[in-house]
């Protein structure tokens, strides 16, 4: 007996110091950041396992996976569990307070529509991967990026990482094939083969650049993130710069210009502006030429609020001239995907989605099921009902905020538009650090393009995107 008593408190001391060198593990600031940092490296790869599926053959929208980013993302969360209640009363403080209402009433709502969808199972992972975005985004990042360093260095990765999708983007345009990258959740890309968004009516068809993304599309909403983390440095460098100086010969101001390290350091952003926008080009997604304007615009705008002229000036001469010399290597191309008809079915399609939308947030206000519209359409025969008899054509409302109140209902997509609203309103408002220019710009250029498409709410990297922005 005696030797059991023993041998179970050691076990107990055992499990104890365990416990205290994982607490130990999970409060360091270094091991978390580096979680965060290959987190989003990682973002952009849509490596994945299948778990199931709850109907019979696969359907991308009706089946179950598990994602290398969730590993991650799970990892994260411990992450913040740990510094949370090691910090509890300094992290307490830094809440987003004023977002509590919108997000618990939007999780409820999402909650409740697992009751009413066609499949149980399927509704139950959909909300399990809403909650746990919703988690990082309003209480785990907070907590992260409470440090201005590591929010500077979060950009900074977003940004190396765009231009790096962007050149495998361009690659793979040029060569009108996939490079080999399956592993990391490269689509097998042939011009050959069928499939209405993978090319364009131009010659015999152009394949679109997909980076390792499912769909060119989502590149694009990659790269507009991308794009706004290089229009940031560019802008924060801009003080940086050597002033015009009277008393001196415009020789000596031309050697103590160039001999400036912010003027090297606006050399690298300017030619990964052109990368990105050429990389932005070759998806040929309109949605992202559009959303990428509508970015632009706000901070132009901001901008002017804050008296930054001159910087802004200079910002889109150099985005005017870098664009300029994209078009010039592109332009029959570009002059042709930029003609849009009503007729064309990236078109067409869209508003018959849209319709398809609107009937199933006015028939059902408690939503279909998160996760589940596209199965309770098939299974509802409204597709066909509106002339979608073909298995490809049964897609999701390619319109974010239509698709939210389909599925979690009106109160669900109120609750969203609400948290958006109070979101936009302390970027706009508030005397925020310039880095905040990169999150206002990103985060509108997102928004817009939901109004296009569905993948910030269906699919992985479209979500992590969304919710990390």
């Amino acid at each position: 007996m005696r030797v059991a008593i023993i041998a179970l408190e050691r076990t107990v001391v055992v499990i104890r110091s365990g416990m205290n060198q994982m607490g130990s593990f999970l409060i360091e600031d270094r091991w978390m950041r580096a979680a965060w940092y290959v987190f989003l490296i990682l973002l952009p790869f849509t490596t994945r396992v299948l778990l199931g599926h709850v109907t019979r053959g696969f359907h991308e929208y009706e089946a179950l996976f598990l994602y290398g980013t969730d590993v991650l993302l799970l990892l994260l969360l411990l992450f913040a569990f740990g510094l949370h209640r090691h910090h509890k009363e300094e992290w307490h403080g830094r809440s987003l307070h004023q977002l509590v209402v919108p997000i618990f009433l939007f999780v409820i709502a999402a909650g409740v529509s697992v009751a009413v969808a066609p499949s149980f199972a399927l509704s139950l992972y959909a909300f399990a991967r809403l909650f746990l975005l919703t988690l990082l985004a309003w209480w785990a990042i907070p907590i992260f990026l409470t440090k201005h360093r590591v929010l500077q260095m979060t950009v900074a990765v977003l940004a190396v990482v765009a231009v790096i999708q962007a050149f495998i983007g361009i690659a793979q345009f040029s060569l009108q094939g996939s490079l080999g990258l399956e592993l990391f959740g490269e689509s097998y890309l042939d011009p050959v083969l069928p499939g209405a968004g993978s090319k364009i009516p131009f010659g015999a068809g152009l394949l679109r650049a997909y980076g390792t993304f499912p769909h060119p599309n989502i590149l694009g909403a990659f790269l507009l993130i991308g794009l706004f983390a290089l229009i940031y440095f560019y802008v924060y460098l801009d003080w940086k710069l050597y002033r015009y100086d009277s008393n001196k010969t415009v020789k000596e101001n031309w050697q103590l210009f160039i001999h400036n390290h912010a003027f090297y350091s606006r050399l690298i952003i300017a030619v990964g502006f052109f990368v990105v926008l050429l990389g932005l080009a070759v998806t040929f997604s309109r949605g992202a030429w559009i959303s990428a304007l509508a970015g632009l615009s706000v901070i132009t705008v901001i901008m002017l609020l804050r008296h930054r002229v001159r910087s802004l000036l200079r910002l889109l001469f150099t985005l005017f001239f870098t664009a300029l010399a994209v078009y010039w290597l592109l332009s029959p191309v570009l002059n042709e995907r930029a003609q849009l008809s009503s007729t064309e079915p990236a078109v067409s399609y869209r508003l018959v989605y849209n319709q398809i939308g609107t009937e199933l947030v006015d028939q059902y206000p408690l939503g279909v099921g998160v996760g589940s519209q596209v199965l309770h359409s098939v299974r509802g025969g409204v597709y066909q009902a509106h002339g979608l008899s073909q298995v490809w054509e049964w897609e999701p409302i390619h319109n974010l905020y239509l698709l939210i109140g389909s599925e979690v209902g009106i109160v669900g997509l109120l609750s969203f538009l609400f948290f958006l609203a109070i979101l936009l309103w302390q970027l706009i408002r508030r005397q925020l650090p310039l880095v905040k220019l990169f999150t206002l710009g990103a985060l509108v250029s997102l928004l817009v393009f939901g109004l296009f498409d569905h993948f910030l709410w269906t699919i992985q990297p479209g979500r992590l995107m969304l919710w990390v922005v």
